[in-house]
């Protein structure tokens, strides 16, 4: 047996049979506690008050190690959750010309849009991202005109849609356009972080949208989506 492997089997070892200790202190120590409690106040002897007092011990050692079990449990629930937002997963188009990263805690998601080549998200934060490539064989204009009819194509399905200036600002070395687009639909309020990016023979439109509420939390994490994308040209 591996050094590692020894190591993490006496881990789990030491780990079970603590939470064993626990298990016994915290059930054996209440049951011997109603038992004296009752006997002590029946037949009032000291030998039962005394077993009240260690019983009821033994009974509160076992709750602060279960209390100190959970909080151990917790502490890795939320090392392990913060691991995986800081690990990246790379996505990458069907034909492989372009590709995103996208936090860990996120996964493909298809469903959400046919015509995407790449959307991914987390539905317990409500954070999404479509990336949509549209070739320059296929649209006649600038990235400007691209980045203005993306927009409105996306605002006219929004009612009272509210459209940031548009921020010239490049991802990697490609030029760069980008909004912040806020607009109802279906009665639920959605924030849209928009980016139309151009390179050699292509528009991409990356469209990545969370409610309100989540806006804070979701801007530096769509940022960094938005800024890892990359295409190559078609040869």
């Amino acid at each position: 047996m591996e050094a590692s492997s020894a190591y993490e089997a006496g881990q789990n070892f030491g780990q079970s049979l603590l939470t064993g200790l626990v298990v016994l202190a915290l059930l054996g120590g209440g049951i011997s506690f109603v038992i004296a409690m009752i006997k002590a106040t029946t037949v009032k002897s000291r030998g039962w008050i005394i077993g009240v007092v260690v019983s009821g011990l033994v009974a509160l050692c076992g709750l602060l190690g279960a209390a100190g079990l959970a909080a151990r449990s917790l502490g890795k629930v939320i090392q392990s959750n913060k691991a995986a937002a800081e690990r990246k997963i790379r996505l990458v188009s069907d034909d492989g010309r372009y590709r995103i990263e996208v936090p860990g805690t996120w996964k493909s998601m298809r469903e959400l849009n046919e015509e995407a080549g790449i959307a991914a998200g987390n539905a317990i934060r409500e954070q999404y991202v479509l990336v949509i490539e549209n070739p320059k064989s296929d649209y006649v204009g600038d990235l400007d005109s691209f980045d203005e009819l993306t927009v409105e194509l996306i605002s006219g399905n929004l009612e009272k849609p509210e459209l940031s200036d548009s921020e010239d600002r490049p991802v990697g070395s490609y030029p760069a356009r980008h909004r912040r687009l806020v607009g109802t639909t279906e009665n639920l309020r959605i924030v849209y972080q928009l980016a139309s990016i151009e390179t050699d023979d292509a528009f991409y439109q990356l469209m990545m949208w969370t409610v309100p509420s989540r806006e804070a939390a979701s801007k530096e994490v769509f940022r960094e989506v938005v800024d890892s994308f990359t295409a190559k040209a078609e040869k």
